[in-house]
């Protein structure tokens, strides 16, 4: 098995100037039609970049939900993420996109991508974070950066974007043309605190 070195980059904050090559990478990574603009620079979107040699090898974006808006908008996550868990955060960090160039993969820039997103998370005391990682017929995609990173998976949801690709039209680079039969597995990421919380109520729970 080859092994590739780790990858020099610059990670830094999307602007307007680099967009153009991000929304490249994510339309051959994750499908055209997937990555708008706007799902880079709105204002409550935190989005990274990486650059290599004046070039964009790779994208990352999430945002800080509260749980009720997180429902409203992210239904299927909501409903598979323990209710312990949201009743327990307010806020929630939710990755939204991981994309990189095929040129950078297996080189370690999706980890920086992500790890930079979770600083962020982690600054503004954020301690349950989730994602839905793209699994399509060759397995999951991003499992082993996010396991890194200290995600676990909790469930998968078959046809996930499905719904998503009709209604907005995007062509996903495995499927074609809407609609979409990949599914996403689920995976959480709870600071420890919020952890040790969770297992002493178990522990209650089971003593009663």
């Amino acid at each position: 098995m080859t092994h590739k070195s780790s990858l020099s980059v610059t990670i830094k904050k999307i602007n307007k100037s680099v967009v153009p090559e991000a929304i490249l990478i994510a339309e051959q990574q994750l499908g055209e039609g997937f990555t708008y603009e706007c799902d880079l620079l709105s204002a409550n979107i935190i989005s990274f970049c990486a650059i290599r040699e004046d070039r964009v090898v790779g994208l990352c974006c999430g945002q800080v939900l509260s749980a009720k808006k997180l429902t409203a908008n992210h239904l299927e996550i909501s409903r598979s993420i323990p209710s312990s868990l949201l009743k327990t955060n307010r806020r929630i960090g939710l990755v939204n996109t991981i994309a990189v160039d095929n040129d950078a993969k297996g080189c370690g820039v999706g980890t920086q991508l992500l790890q930079a997103l979770l600083s962020q998370f982690d600054a503004k005391n954020i301690r349950l974070s989730v994602l839905s990682g793209w699994k399509d017929k060759n397995g999951l995609h991003i499992g082993g950066i996010a396991r890194a990173a200290g995600f676990e998976e909790i469930c998968e949801i078959p046809d996930f974007y499905e719904e998503d690709s009709i209604f907005e039209g995007f062509t996903c680079p495995v499927c074609g043309p809407p609609p979409c039969k990949c599914g996403a597995v689920i995976m959480v990421r709870v600071k420890k605190a919020v952890r040790v919380m969770l297992e002493s109520q178990s522990e209650s729970i089971l003593s009663t």
